[in-house]
């Protein structure tokens, strides 16, 4: 998304980097007026997007976990009133609100839950396969 910018944008000084995402998102909630902030806010707008409709493919009334480094990485700006996450997320679809607004959207702190969700996974087929339950 950086390089979507900095090509559109050629003169700013830093559209010659070539940043990392986490180098984008932080040096984007620094500077709102640079190419970084362009990117994240883009990132956030698909990001809500997805979730919007992860939720209602999903019906995940028991929450929507956010999870990752990228998640973290953005987890203070997505809750500033500036973004709105929350406001756009309830009322892109105000046709939808009375079905979102049942969705608790939580953020984990926790960065390897994939992985710590992935072992406990390998665990039960390793237990079952073996039946070491008796």
């Amino acid at each position: 998304m950086f390089k979507f910018f900095a090509e559109k944008h050629p003169n700013k000084p830093e559209a010659k980097d070539s940043p990392t995402s986490e180098q984008v998102f932080e040096i984007g909630l620094k500077n709102p007026e640079s190419l970084h902030r362009l990117a994240l806010d883009l990132f956030v707008s698909i990001y809500t997007e997805f979730l919007g409709n992860t939720a209602l493919q999903s019906l995940c009334y028991g929450g929507l976990y956010l999870t990752g480094s990228m998640t973290l990485s953005v987890a203070e700006y997505l809750r500033s009133p500036e973004v709105g996450f929350l406001k756009k997320y309830n009322e892109r679809r105000p046709y939808l609100h009375a079905i979102l607004s049942q969705i608790p959207i939580v953020i984990s702190k926790e960065v390897n839950l994939g992985l710590a969700g992935a072992f406990v996974y390998a665990r039960r087929i390793v237990f079952d396969l073996y039946d070491y339950h008796k």
